[in-house]
């Protein structure tokens, strides 16, 4: 396959599984409440990665004991919760509404990484981008948009999400300046399993069959949430990175609103209205500012070797 060929397929698979992952998780929500949606999704996360990892040549992991504490705590509070809270969200919002929205996460990274790592300051082109983003968010709370029809009667769906993205952001960020070096599919290998160690008791105390009212739906969701939503969307993800860097994993965050916003439509009783696309247009305006438009990066585990202050 061509580099052009391979790059396209990757980066439109990757949206696909990101943006479909929240439809299903929507979908999930019918049958269940978000605590057992999520611990359920991660445990099939985790097996999925464990499998992976178990299969591995070259596998071998870190003996260092802070390497496992700090991916642990890595993977409570910056994929555990994030998640929890995202897709709690999605009681309030649309999948399209709230991937729109989550495309200001990036603007996140960048103002963390100011503050954290010693080759990502801020410049002038990046604290515009990131106003511009922010602004395409604060206008579609302002119209109090949701994407099911109705409008917000309240901000907690917002709320969760950007809640969500800032913890998750938050996480990258310290990964890069704390597990240094670490290979990307251990340290997020054992993020899923400590996430899923965490929730998955939680989601069985809290499973209430009398909920679930298609059997048939509620296993695809978890399934298809954990191994492709989840799962196959970080491994496409690291694929593209190393293949051909950062930036050009970057797109992903261009095409993951259409692809949810698609599903929402098709699948779902989603809408989508004018004023969600002219938020979405400003979001990712302020994203394209961000992202700096040439630059390439070929190191495979490239976002866990910055420098730290």
């Amino acid at each position: 396959m061509k580099p052009g060929t391979l790059r396209f397929v990757l980066v439109v698979g990757c949206a696909a599984c990101f943006g479909t992952g929240l439809t299903a998780s929507r979908l999930g929500l019918r049958q269940f409440d978000a605590i057992s949606y999520t611990g359920l999704r991660f445990g099939v996360a985790a097996i999925a990665f464990a499998v992976f990892l178990g299969v591995r040549r070259r596998a071998s992991w870190p003996r260092d004991p802070r390497f496992w504490i700090t991916a642990v705590l890595f993977g409570v509070l910056g994929t555990a919760l994030p998640m929890l809270a995202i897709i709690s969200s999605l009681q309030y919002l649309s999948s399209g509404t709230a991937a729109i929205v989550a495309a200001v996460g990036p603007s996140f990274a960048v103002v963390f990484a100011h503050f954290a790592l010693r080759d990502e300051r801020l410049s002038a082109r990046k604290i515009l981008g990131v106003i511009v983003a922010f602004a395409g968010a604060a206008y579609l709370i302002a119209q109090k948009q949701t994407g099911l029809g109705v409008q917000a009667s309240h901000g907690l769906g917002y709320g969760l999400l950007l809640g969500g993205l800032a913890l998750s952001y938050g996480a990258i960020v310290s990964a890069r300046r704390y597990l240094s070096g670490h290979d990307l599919f251990q340290v997020v290998g054992v993020q899923m399993v400590a996430a899923a160690a965490l929730l998955l008791p939680l989601a069985i105390l809290w499973l209430s069959s009398a909920r679930i009212t298609d059997v048939t739906t509620a296993v695809i969701t978890v399934v298809y949430g954990g191994a492709i939503g989840t799962f196959a969307a970080f491994l496409g993800r690291f694929a593209l990175i190393k293949q051909f860097g950062a930036t050009d994993a970057a797109l992903i965050d261009y095409v993951v609103p259409v692809m949810a916003t698609i599903g929402g439509l098709a699948i779902l009783d989603e809408r989508l209205t004018v004023t969600m696309v002219v938020g979405m247009a400003i979001i990712l305006l302020g994203v394209r500012i961000v992202q700096p438009a040439t630059h390439k990066v070929s190191i495979p585990n490239e976002i866990y070797r910055h420098q730290p202050r």
